[in-house]
């Protein structure tokens, strides 16, 4: 935004620097109006200002469809976060069912599930630290 504010204002310095080429006027008595370049500096900073707001609008809008991105984002990895532990949920009941409790791993797990509330939610927790996709009992 600096650099549009920085063009501005170059701008204006031009608009406002004496012109050499034009022949000086004679002097002639102060009108009671302003005059016509103090008229086309508030047109120029009006012009300025116009154009400022509208980058700023632009901003505004860019800003507005980035959070629109980063929510739909949001939105897309809650989805993959809930099919995943759907897909866990069901990995879960689907070793619980084939988990022999008289095996070693059986007495290991069921010592492990004490500390959570249910089994399967102790089977959820073991299934998601183990790295192997191959957890069968």
């Amino acid at each position: 935004m600096d650099s549009i504010d920085k063009l501005l204002a170059d701008v204006q310095a031009e608009c406002q620097q004496p012109q050499t080429s034009k022949p000086a006027p004679k002097p002639a008595p102060k009108p009671s109006k302003p005059s016509s370049s103090g008229k086309q500096n508030n047109g120029l900073n009006d012009l300025l200002g116009q154009v400022k707001s509208e980058f700023d609008e632009t901003d505004q809008v860019a800003a507005e469809e980035k959070a629109a991105q980063l929510k739909q984002e949001a939105l897309k990895q809650e989805q993959i976060k809930r099919e995943k532990q759907a897909q866990l949920t069901k990995q879960a009941m689907e070793w619980l069912k084939n988990l022999d409790s008289l095996s070693d791993e059986g007495f290991w797990f069921e010592q492990f599930a004490e500390k959570f509330p249910t089994r399967l939610d102790a089977a959820i927790a073991y299934l998601d630290a183990v790295p192997s996709n191959d957890n069968s009992p």
